[in-house]
Protein backbone atom coordinates (compact mmCIF):
# COMPACT_ATOMS: atom_id res chain seq x y z
CA UNK A 1 0.00 0.00 0.00
CA UNK A 2 1.16 3.57 -0.56
CA UNK A 3 0.35 7.19 0.29
CA UNK A 4 0.83 9.94 -2.34
CA UNK A 5 0.65 13.64 -1.34
CA UNK A 6 1.07 16.10 -4.29
CA UNK A 7 1.19 19.90 -4.78
CA UNK A 8 1.50 19.56 -8.56
CA UNK A 9 -0.68 22.18 -10.22
CA UNK A 10 0.04 24.87 -7.64
CA UNK A 11 0.88 28.44 -8.86
CA UNK A 12 4.15 28.96 -6.95
CA UNK A 13 7.39 27.22 -6.09
CA UNK A 14 6.41 24.89 -3.23
CA UNK A 15 8.04 22.84 -0.51
CA UNK A 16 6.19 19.83 1.04
CA UNK A 17 6.63 18.13 4.44
CA UNK A 18 4.93 15.01 5.93
CA UNK A 19 5.39 14.47 9.65
CA UNK A 20 4.50 11.28 11.55
CA UNK A 21 5.76 10.88 15.08
CA UNK A 22 9.40 11.93 15.11
CA UNK A 23 9.89 11.36 11.37
CA UNK A 24 9.80 14.12 8.74
CA UNK A 25 9.61 13.49 4.98
CA UNK A 26 10.29 16.46 2.62
CA UNK A 27 10.29 17.29 -1.11
CA UNK A 28 11.09 20.45 -3.10
CA UNK A 29 10.87 20.05 -6.86
CA UNK A 30 8.99 17.01 -8.20
CA UNK A 31 6.74 18.34 -10.93
CA UNK A 32 8.60 21.43 -12.05
CA UNK A 33 8.93 23.68 -9.06
CA UNK A 34 6.04 21.95 -7.28
CA UNK A 35 6.44 19.17 -4.70
CA UNK A 36 5.17 15.58 -4.29
CA UNK A 37 5.91 12.77 -1.78
CA UNK A 38 5.32 9.05 -2.49
CA UNK A 39 5.52 6.98 0.70
CA UNK A 40 5.11 3.19 1.18
CA UNK A 41 2.79 1.91 3.89
CA UNK A 42 4.95 -1.13 4.51
CA UNK A 43 5.45 -1.10 8.25
CA UNK A 44 8.82 0.59 7.87
CA UNK A 45 8.23 3.91 6.13
CA UNK A 46 4.63 4.18 7.29
CA UNK A 47 2.46 1.72 9.12
CA UNK A 48 -1.24 1.10 8.94
CA UNK A 49 -2.89 3.29 11.57
CA UNK A 50 -0.23 6.00 11.60
CA UNK A 51 -1.39 9.63 11.92
CA UNK A 52 0.33 11.95 9.43
CA UNK A 53 0.54 15.75 9.26
CA UNK A 54 0.92 17.57 5.91
CA UNK A 55 2.87 20.91 5.94
CA UNK A 56 2.82 23.17 2.81
CA UNK A 57 5.45 25.91 2.40
CA UNK A 58 6.82 28.24 -0.32
CA UNK A 59 10.36 28.20 -1.49
CA UNK A 60 12.08 31.34 -0.15
CA UNK A 61 8.76 32.61 1.15
CA UNK A 62 7.00 32.35 -2.20
CA UNK A 63 3.25 32.42 -1.98
CA UNK A 64 0.31 31.63 -4.20
CA UNK A 65 -2.54 29.26 -4.72
CA UNK A 66 -1.81 25.59 -4.04
CA UNK A 67 -3.52 22.39 -5.18
CA UNK A 68 -3.26 19.52 -2.68
CA UNK A 69 -3.94 15.95 -3.81
CA UNK A 70 -3.86 13.04 -1.30
CA UNK A 71 -4.14 9.53 -2.72
CA UNK A 72 -3.98 6.30 -0.69
CA UNK A 73 -3.43 3.16 -2.77
CA UNK A 74 -4.54 -0.10 -1.06
CA UNK A 75 -3.24 -3.23 -2.72
CA UNK A 76 -4.55 -6.76 -2.04
CA UNK A 77 -7.29 -5.59 0.36
CA UNK A 78 -9.13 -8.39 2.21
CA UNK A 79 -12.44 -8.50 4.10
CA UNK A 80 -13.46 -11.29 6.50
CA UNK A 81 -17.22 -11.89 6.74
CA UNK A 82 -18.92 -15.21 7.62
CA UNK A 83 -22.32 -16.45 8.73
CA UNK A 84 -24.21 -19.66 9.50
CA UNK A 85 -27.80 -20.39 8.49
CA UNK A 86 -28.71 -21.16 12.11
CA UNK A 87 -26.99 -20.09 15.28
CA UNK A 88 -29.22 -21.92 17.78
CA UNK A 89 -28.63 -25.62 17.16
CA UNK A 90 -29.32 -29.06 18.62
CA UNK A 91 -26.77 -31.76 19.42
CA UNK A 92 -28.31 -34.13 16.87
CA UNK A 93 -25.17 -34.99 14.87
CA UNK A 94 -26.10 -32.53 12.12
CA UNK A 95 -23.39 -30.80 10.08
CA UNK A 96 -23.39 -27.05 9.48
CA UNK A 97 -21.19 -25.23 6.93
CA UNK A 98 -20.17 -21.56 7.07
CA UNK A 99 -21.11 -19.08 4.35
CA UNK A 100 -18.16 -16.85 3.41
CA UNK A 101 -19.65 -13.49 2.48
CA UNK A 102 -16.45 -11.71 1.40
CA UNK A 103 -12.83 -12.75 0.83
CA UNK A 104 -12.38 -16.51 0.52
CA UNK A 105 -9.34 -18.62 1.24
CA UNK A 106 -9.04 -17.84 4.92
CA UNK A 107 -8.98 -20.27 7.82
CA UNK A 108 -11.48 -21.11 10.56
CA UNK A 109 -10.79 -21.82 14.19
CA UNK A 110 -12.57 -22.05 17.52
CA UNK A 111 -11.08 -22.34 20.98
CA UNK A 112 -14.00 -24.50 22.22
CA UNK A 113 -15.54 -26.19 19.17
CA UNK A 114 -12.82 -28.62 18.19
CA UNK A 115 -14.71 -30.19 15.29
CA UNK A 116 -14.57 -26.99 13.15
CA UNK A 117 -13.08 -27.64 9.72
CA UNK A 118 -10.31 -25.07 9.22
CA UNK A 119 -11.05 -24.70 5.51
CA UNK A 120 -14.87 -24.73 5.28
CA UNK A 121 -15.91 -23.82 8.82
CA UNK A 122 -18.12 -26.92 8.89
CA UNK A 123 -18.78 -28.55 12.24
CA UNK A 124 -20.93 -31.38 13.58
CA UNK A 125 -23.18 -31.01 16.59
CA UNK A 126 -23.03 -33.80 19.14
CA UNK A 127 -23.19 -34.28 22.89
CA UNK A 128 -19.59 -33.14 23.29
CA UNK A 129 -20.30 -29.78 21.63
CA UNK A 130 -23.16 -28.59 23.86
CA UNK A 131 -22.68 -24.95 24.85
CA UNK A 132 -21.93 -21.54 23.29
CA UNK A 133 -18.99 -21.20 20.89
CA UNK A 134 -17.12 -18.45 19.00
CA UNK A 135 -15.91 -19.37 15.51
CA UNK A 136 -13.20 -17.16 13.97
CA UNK A 137 -12.49 -16.62 10.29
CA UNK A 138 -9.15 -15.02 9.49
CA UNK A 139 -8.13 -13.97 5.99
CA UNK A 140 -4.90 -12.24 4.84
CA UNK A 141 -3.40 -11.08 1.56
CA UNK A 142 0.07 -11.59 0.13
CA UNK A 143 1.01 -8.25 1.67
CA UNK A 144 0.34 -7.32 5.24
CA UNK A 145 -3.44 -6.96 4.91
CA UNK A 146 -5.58 -9.25 7.07
CA UNK A 147 -9.05 -9.32 8.59
CA UNK A 148 -10.97 -11.46 11.06
CA UNK A 149 -14.70 -12.04 11.56
CA UNK A 150 -16.42 -13.93 14.38
CA UNK A 151 -19.64 -15.96 14.37
CA UNK A 152 -21.32 -17.19 17.55
CA UNK A 153 -23.35 -20.44 17.77
CA UNK A 154 -25.15 -22.12 20.67
CA UNK A 155 -25.67 -25.90 20.69
CA UNK A 156 -28.39 -27.32 22.95
CA UNK A 157 -28.55 -30.88 24.30
CA UNK A 158 -31.27 -33.16 22.95
CA UNK A 159 -34.25 -33.71 25.20
CA UNK A 160 -34.43 -36.80 27.37
CA UNK A 161 -36.78 -39.33 25.71
CA UNK A 162 -36.44 -42.02 28.38
CA UNK A 163 -39.48 -44.22 29.04
CA UNK A 164 -40.18 -47.83 29.92
CA UNK A 165 -42.97 -50.32 30.44
CA UNK A 166 -43.04 -52.52 33.55
CA UNK A 167 -41.90 -55.45 31.38
CA UNK A 168 -41.24 -56.21 27.71
CA UNK A 169 -43.38 -59.35 27.44
CA UNK A 170 -47.15 -59.55 27.89
CA UNK A 171 -49.94 -62.08 27.48
CA UNK A 172 -52.78 -61.06 25.22
CA UNK A 173 -55.36 -61.40 28.01
CA UNK A 174 -53.53 -59.03 30.38
CA UNK A 175 -54.88 -55.62 31.36
CA UNK A 176 -53.75 -52.50 29.49
CA UNK A 177 -50.27 -51.33 30.44
CA UNK A 178 -49.05 -47.72 30.62
CA UNK A 179 -45.35 -46.76 30.31
CA UNK A 180 -43.51 -44.49 32.73
CA UNK A 181 -41.95 -41.45 31.04
CA UNK A 182 -38.83 -40.51 32.99
CA UNK A 183 -37.67 -37.95 30.44
CA UNK A 184 -39.46 -34.99 28.83
CA UNK A 185 -43.24 -35.36 28.81
CA UNK A 186 -45.65 -34.23 26.10
CA UNK A 187 -44.27 -36.37 23.27
CA UNK A 188 -45.95 -39.00 21.10
CA UNK A 189 -45.78 -42.77 20.83
CA UNK A 190 -45.75 -44.81 17.62
CA UNK A 191 -44.91 -48.28 16.29
CA UNK A 192 -41.86 -47.94 14.02
CA UNK A 193 -41.01 -51.48 12.92
CA UNK A 194 -43.91 -51.59 10.46
CA UNK A 195 -45.61 -54.50 12.21
CA UNK A 196 -49.37 -54.04 12.37
CA UNK A 197 -51.52 -55.30 15.23
CA UNK A 198 -50.61 -53.35 18.36
CA UNK A 199 -53.32 -51.05 19.70
CA UNK A 200 -52.13 -48.20 21.91
CA UNK A 201 -52.72 -44.57 22.87
CA UNK A 202 -50.27 -42.32 20.98
CA UNK A 203 -50.31 -39.75 23.78
CA UNK A 204 -49.91 -41.95 26.86
CA UNK A 205 -48.38 -45.06 25.24
CA UNK A 206 -50.97 -47.27 26.99
CA UNK A 207 -51.21 -50.63 25.18
CA UNK A 208 -54.64 -52.26 24.90
CA UNK A 209 -53.48 -55.87 25.14
CA UNK A 210 -56.99 -57.28 24.87
CA UNK A 211 -57.52 -55.88 21.36
CA UNK A 212 -53.92 -56.15 20.13
CA UNK A 213 -52.64 -59.03 18.02
CA UNK A 214 -49.91 -61.35 19.22
CA UNK A 215 -46.54 -60.31 17.80
CA UNK A 216 -43.30 -58.39 18.45
CA UNK A 217 -43.45 -54.59 18.15
CA UNK A 218 -41.03 -51.66 18.36
CA UNK A 219 -42.58 -48.75 20.28
CA UNK A 220 -40.97 -45.30 19.91
CA UNK A 221 -41.39 -42.23 22.11
CA UNK A 222 -40.58 -38.90 20.41
CA UNK A 223 -40.32 -35.72 22.48
CA UNK A 224 -41.92 -32.50 21.23
CA UNK A 225 -39.55 -29.70 22.33
CA UNK A 226 -37.00 -27.49 20.59
CA UNK A 227 -34.40 -30.27 20.39
CA UNK A 228 -36.50 -33.46 20.18
CA UNK A 229 -35.10 -36.93 20.63
CA UNK A 230 -36.55 -40.44 20.55
CA UNK A 231 -35.98 -43.83 22.14
CA UNK A 232 -37.49 -47.23 21.39
CA UNK A 233 -38.27 -50.44 23.20
CA UNK A 234 -39.36 -53.86 21.97
CA UNK A 235 -42.67 -55.24 23.24
CA UNK A 236 -43.70 -58.88 22.74
CA UNK A 237 -47.40 -59.77 23.01
CA UNK A 238 -47.97 -63.51 23.33
CA UNK A 239 -51.06 -65.52 22.43
CA UNK A 240 -52.56 -67.74 25.11
CA UNK A 241 -51.38 -71.32 25.03
CA UNK A 242 -53.51 -74.05 23.49
CA UNK A 243 -55.24 -75.98 26.27
CA UNK A 244 -57.11 -78.42 24.00
CA UNK A 245 -57.74 -81.93 25.34
CA UNK A 246 -60.46 -84.57 25.18
CA UNK A 247 -61.48 -87.95 26.51
CA UNK A 248 -62.64 -90.70 24.14
CA UNK A 249 -66.21 -90.09 25.32
CA UNK A 250 -68.03 -87.97 27.87
CA UNK A 251 -69.99 -90.78 29.60
CA UNK A 252 -68.56 -93.80 31.41
CA UNK A 253 -69.81 -96.70 33.47
CA UNK A 254 -68.50 -96.78 36.96
CA UNK A 255 -67.02 -100.25 36.54
CA UNK A 256 -65.06 -99.34 33.37
CA UNK A 257 -61.30 -99.22 33.30
CA UNK A 258 -59.44 -95.92 33.83
CA UNK A 259 -59.57 -93.51 30.89
CA UNK A 260 -56.77 -91.11 29.89
CA UNK A 261 -57.43 -87.92 27.89
CA UNK A 262 -55.52 -86.89 24.80
CA UNK A 263 -53.82 -83.48 25.12
CA UNK A 264 -53.70 -81.89 21.67
CA UNK A 265 -52.49 -78.51 22.97
CA UNK A 266 -49.57 -77.57 25.23
CA UNK A 267 -48.46 -80.41 27.47
CA UNK A 268 -47.21 -80.15 31.04
CA UNK A 269 -50.31 -78.60 32.56
CA UNK A 270 -52.56 -79.80 35.40
CA UNK A 271 -56.07 -81.26 35.63
CA UNK A 272 -58.68 -80.41 38.24
CA UNK A 273 -62.41 -80.65 38.90
CA UNK A 274 -63.80 -77.10 38.88
CA UNK A 275 -67.55 -77.48 39.37
CA UNK A 276 -67.16 -78.23 43.06
CA UNK A 277 -68.65 -81.74 42.78
CA UNK A 278 -66.73 -84.26 44.85
CA UNK A 279 -66.32 -87.91 43.92
CA UNK A 280 -64.20 -88.08 40.81
CA UNK A 281 -60.79 -89.66 41.27
CA UNK A 282 -58.17 -88.76 38.69
CA UNK A 283 -54.49 -88.03 38.17
CA UNK A 284 -53.92 -84.26 38.16
CA UNK A 285 -50.91 -84.63 35.85
CA UNK A 286 -52.26 -87.03 33.21
CA UNK A 287 -55.99 -86.49 33.70
CA UNK A 288 -56.53 -90.26 33.89
CA UNK A 289 -59.90 -90.97 35.60
CA UNK A 290 -60.05 -93.98 37.94
CA UNK A 291 -63.61 -95.01 37.16
CA UNK A 292 -63.51 -97.95 39.54
CA UNK A 293 -62.98 -95.74 42.60
CA UNK A 294 -64.90 -92.66 41.44
CA UNK A 295 -68.48 -91.91 42.50
CA UNK A 296 -71.31 -91.69 39.99
CA UNK A 297 -72.00 -88.07 39.05
CA UNK A 298 -71.43 -85.31 36.55
CA UNK A 299 -68.08 -83.52 36.76
CA UNK A 300 -66.37 -80.58 35.04
CA UNK A 301 -62.74 -81.41 34.35
CA UNK A 302 -60.39 -78.51 33.60
CA UNK A 303 -56.96 -78.62 31.98
CA UNK A 304 -54.72 -75.62 32.79
CA UNK A 305 -51.46 -75.12 30.87
CA UNK A 306 -48.30 -74.16 32.73
CA UNK A 307 -46.42 -71.86 30.33
CA UNK A 308 -45.83 -68.10 30.14
CA UNK A 309 -49.37 -67.35 28.98
CA UNK A 310 -51.47 -70.14 30.50
CA UNK A 311 -54.92 -71.03 29.25
CA UNK A 312 -57.59 -73.53 30.28
CA UNK A 313 -60.43 -75.52 28.77
CA UNK A 314 -63.06 -77.73 30.39
CA UNK A 315 -65.15 -80.75 29.50
CA UNK A 316 -68.07 -82.42 31.26
CA UNK A 317 -67.71 -86.07 32.24
CA UNK A 318 -70.65 -88.24 33.37
CA UNK A 319 -69.90 -91.38 35.44
CA UNK A 320 -72.93 -93.68 35.65
CA UNK A 321 -74.11 -96.74 37.49
CA UNK A 322 -74.68 -99.03 34.50
CA UNK A 323 -77.05 -102.03 34.84
CA UNK A 324 -75.34 -105.25 33.86
CA UNK A 325 -78.17 -107.46 32.72
CA UNK A 326 -77.97 -110.45 30.48
CA UNK A 327 -81.17 -111.06 28.62
CA UNK A 328 -81.45 -114.55 27.22
CA UNK A 329 -84.56 -115.42 25.29
CA UNK A 330 -85.27 -119.10 25.73
CA UNK A 331 -85.64 -120.86 22.40
CA UNK A 332 -85.03 -124.16 20.73
CA UNK A 333 -81.76 -122.89 19.31
CA UNK A 334 -78.99 -121.97 21.75
CA UNK A 335 -75.61 -120.19 21.51
CA UNK A 336 -72.55 -120.09 23.75
CA UNK A 337 -70.16 -117.12 24.14
CA UNK A 338 -66.71 -117.78 25.61
CA UNK A 339 -64.32 -117.02 27.18
CA UNK A 340 -65.89 -114.32 29.34
CA UNK A 341 -64.14 -112.13 30.52
CA UNK A 342 -61.71 -111.92 27.62
CA UNK A 343 -59.11 -109.59 26.09
CA UNK A 344 -61.25 -108.70 23.10
CA UNK A 345 -61.16 -112.04 21.28
CA UNK A 346 -63.92 -114.57 21.97
CA UNK A 347 -65.93 -117.34 20.28
CA UNK A 348 -69.64 -117.75 19.50
CA UNK A 349 -70.76 -121.43 19.31
CA UNK A 350 -73.97 -122.33 17.45
CA UNK A 351 -75.31 -125.29 19.40
CA UNK A 352 -78.41 -125.64 17.23
CA UNK A 353 -79.14 -126.10 13.53
CA UNK A 354 -77.41 -124.17 10.79
CA UNK A 355 -78.93 -120.76 10.09
CA UNK A 356 -78.26 -117.24 8.85
CA UNK A 357 -77.19 -115.19 11.84
CA UNK A 358 -76.79 -111.40 12.34
CA UNK A 359 -74.29 -110.49 15.05
CA UNK A 360 -74.07 -106.96 16.52
CA UNK A 361 -71.93 -105.93 19.48
CA UNK A 362 -72.81 -102.77 21.46
CA UNK A 363 -71.00 -100.80 24.15
CA UNK A 364 -72.71 -99.53 27.32
CA UNK A 365 -73.83 -96.38 25.52
CA UNK A 366 -75.57 -98.37 22.82
CA UNK A 367 -73.02 -97.69 20.14
CA UNK A 368 -72.29 -100.46 17.65
CA UNK A 369 -68.66 -101.55 17.77
CA UNK A 370 -68.98 -104.67 15.60
CA UNK A 371 -71.56 -105.97 13.11
CA UNK A 372 -71.57 -109.02 10.86
CA UNK A 373 -74.13 -111.28 9.11
CA UNK A 374 -73.07 -114.83 8.29
CA UNK A 375 -74.42 -118.39 7.91
CA UNK A 376 -73.47 -120.50 10.90
CA UNK A 377 -73.51 -124.26 10.46
CA UNK A 378 -74.73 -126.49 13.28
CA UNK A 379 -72.13 -126.83 16.01
CA UNK A 380 -69.99 -124.21 14.21
CA UNK A 381 -67.75 -121.65 15.91
CA UNK A 382 -67.32 -117.96 14.94
CA UNK A 383 -64.32 -116.08 16.35
CA UNK A 384 -64.83 -112.37 17.03
CA UNK A 385 -61.81 -110.00 17.37
CA UNK A 386 -62.45 -106.70 19.16
CA UNK A 387 -58.85 -105.63 19.42
CA UNK A 388 -59.68 -101.91 18.87
CA UNK A 389 -62.15 -101.50 21.75
CA UNK A 390 -61.35 -100.28 25.24
CA UNK A 391 -61.68 -102.25 28.45
CA UNK A 392 -65.30 -102.38 29.58
CA UNK A 393 -68.68 -104.09 29.32
CA UNK A 394 -70.18 -104.99 25.91
CA UNK A 395 -73.39 -106.69 24.75
CA UNK A 396 -73.38 -109.40 22.08
CA UNK A 397 -76.68 -109.42 20.17
CA UNK A 398 -77.29 -112.59 18.08
CA UNK A 399 -80.30 -112.60 15.80
CA UNK A 400 -81.67 -115.33 13.52
CA UNK A 401 -85.05 -115.96 11.91
CA UNK A 402 -86.15 -117.92 14.96
CA UNK A 403 -84.94 -115.77 17.86
CA UNK A 404 -82.79 -112.96 19.24
CA UNK A 405 -80.52 -113.41 22.25
CA UNK A 406 -78.16 -110.97 24.03
CA UNK A 407 -75.13 -111.79 26.16
CA UNK A 408 -72.96 -109.48 28.23
CA UNK A 409 -69.24 -109.86 27.98
CA UNK A 410 -66.40 -108.03 29.72
CA UNK A 411 -63.31 -107.00 27.82
CA UNK A 412 -60.29 -106.63 30.08
CA UNK A 413 -56.97 -105.72 28.57
CA UNK A 414 -55.21 -106.78 31.76
CA UNK A 415 -56.94 -110.17 31.84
Amino acid sequence: NSLTVSLCGSTFDTRLYIVTGDTIFANDDYCGTQSQLNLEVDGTTLSSGDTVYIIIDGYYDETGDFVLTVDETIQNAVVASISYADTTLCADSSTYVATINATTGGSFSSPTLTSVNTTTGAFTTDVTSVGSHAIYYNVSSSSTCSDTDTAFVTIHALEDASFDYDTTSYCIDSASTVPTITGATGGTFSEVSGTAGIVFNTTTGAIDLGTSTAGTYTVQYLTAGTCPDSTTTTIAIHALEDASFDYDTTSYCIDSASTVPTITGATGGTFSEVSGTAGIVFNTTTGAIDLGTSTAGTYTVQYLTAGTCPNSTTTTIAIKECDVNVEVIEALDQYSVFPNPNQGTFTILNEGEGKTTAIRILDVLGRTVYAKQTYMNAKANLTIDLQDVATGAYFVNIKSAQQTVTYQITVRRDY
